[in-house]
């Protein structure tokens, strides 16, 4: 597709298709103890019937500061980034997946665990080196991680993936396929090419 038209398909299936149907995550997101207990299990409750109260609440589809310290709990964004087209492939954008799994430092902590590293892993499962139902070419790719500092009380992890978008305009009715290991043609230069082999004629 062209124009980012898929950008919007791509955000809604990660969080409705991958993040909201993980209940590790959406437990690690949801549940905390009454009083401080660093022996506390969230993957030990029950699984959450409608994950969809979620969203908005801790998983946002924008960036997000944290609430005020007293809330003492977490959240996790996802935003889409970049957009780069990549070099000698035309038509072709590298768009970056970045998740921010973001907790109060009294949350961090959890039996035998920490919150951000065990939802990093849950989600290293699902876009690292993946297939994942998306409108991308290829597989997700593992770019990055690092851990931030979002306040003096809240920290967590940045973890960024990659995804080839096919992002070429159509210019004739019938359809092209185009091969990824050579240099993509793209409309201008192919029109160009038509008039001056006229001229030659």
């Amino acid at each position: 597709m062209a124009y980012y038209e898929e950008l919007d398909e791509i955000l809604n299936v990660i969080i409705s298709q991958y993040i909201l149907t993980n209940q590790n995550i959406c437990k690690l997101l949801y549940y905390y103890p009454k009083d401080y207990d660093l022996s506390y299990d969230p993957l030990a409750n029950e699984d959450i019937e409608d994950t969809s109260k979620l969203l908005l609440d801790c998983i946002y589809p924008l960036p997000k500061s944290p609430d005020a310290e007293t809330e003492q709990k977490g959240f996790l964004t996802v935003v889409l980034t970049g957009g780069d087209y990549m070099k000698n492939q035309n038509g072709y954008r590298t768009v970056r997946v970045v998740f921010d799994i973001v907790f109060h430092l009294k949350s961090w902590i959890i039996k035998k665990s920490f919150r951000p590293y065990r939802i990093l892993s849950e989600l290293d499962k699902m876009f690292n080196n993946q297939n994942p139902d998306l409108p991308i070419i290829g597989l997700s790719r593992y770019y990055d991680f690092n851990v931030k500092d979002y306040s003096s009380a809240y920290y967590g992890i940045q973890v960024i993936y990659d995804l080839t978008l096919n992002s070429n305009i159509d210019c004739f009715p019938e359809p092209k396929n185009i091969n990824l290991n050579k240099e993509a043609e793209t409309c201008k230069p192919f029109y160009a090419s038509r008039i001056l082999k006229g001229k030659q004629n």
